[in-house]
């Protein structure tokens, strides 16, 4: 059967007219339905809302999981380095140098596998100081100067006093009094000096003065020395400052 033509402007009368109103909204039966549509609109704002908020609070669980983990993780890899460590220490109160050593090295080799700058610069230090120990000055300078990179790469400055320390008393002992000073003044001036830290470094000034046969320097930094309370309850500092002047 045929299509009946419908006359041109006409409707079929299945659907009904939409007569528009004064403010540009729709009568009849679409304005009707409106409602419903906001309706099921603003649900579905609600549901995504709702999706949002667990997708969030998984990847929050997730990322303190992924921390807890590496925090794990970081604290199993230094447990054979920490092996290494007390190894030497043990076997440097024995005062055998030699095993020690050994097992700073070990330390040290460990540590950089896994990436631990702390680890290494300890074992840096301590290999640092058996070298000093035993008067090889040019051992002591060339591992020291081997740490000082690895400092740049911390914000922990707790090892830059013991370094700049270490490296004052080789150039001290190799007569290079000029670089000691300047070693020694820059440890007394680290923000994690404490303030007998910074004591120990002026009365090494001092001593260097001594042996480039400037007393009256020396005499100016050692006499408020043993005043101070910190010298006075340390009787080991007092003793040293009391024999320099």
């Amino acid at each position: 059967v045929p299509i009946p033509r419908r006359k041109r402007g006409t409707l079929p009368r299945s659907l009904p007219r939409i007569h528009m109103g004064s403010a540009g909204q729709t009568n009849g039966p679409r304005s009707r339905r409106a409602p419903h549509i906001r309706i099921e609109f603003s649900v579905a704002v609600k549901k995504l809302c709702k999706c949002i908020s667990v997708l969030t609070i998984l990847i929050f669980l997730q990322s303190c999981e992924k921390k807890q983990n590496s925090w794990k993780r970081s604290k199993a890899d230094r447990v054979e380095t920490d092996r290494y460590i007390d190894a030497g220490d043990s076997l440097l109160k024995k005062w055998d140098y030699d095993k020690a050593y050994y097992y700073y090295s070990k330390a040290k080799l460990s540590a950089e596998s896994k990436k631990d700058t702390s680890r290494m610069i300890l074992s840096l230090i301590n290999l640092a100081t058996i070298h000093y120990t035993q008067t090889d000055y040019s051992g002591a300078e060339t591992v020291v100067i081997e740490t000082i990179p690895l400092l740049e790469t911390k914000k922990d400055h707790s090892y830059n006093f013991d370094l700049n320390l270490t490296l004052g008393n080789i150039y001290s002992n190799t007569f290079d009094y000029e670089n000691a000073i300047y070693c020694y003044n820059k440890a007394s001036l680290i923000k994690t000096t404490t303030p007998i830290e910074k004591l120990v470094s002026l009365n090494n000034i001092a001593v260097v003065y001594l042996q480039m046969k400037e007393f009256k320097k020396a005499i100016t930094i050692l006499e408020p020395l043993i005043t101070k309370k910190e010298i006075l309850n340390d009787s080991s500092n007092y003793s040293r400052i009391l024999t320099n002047l």
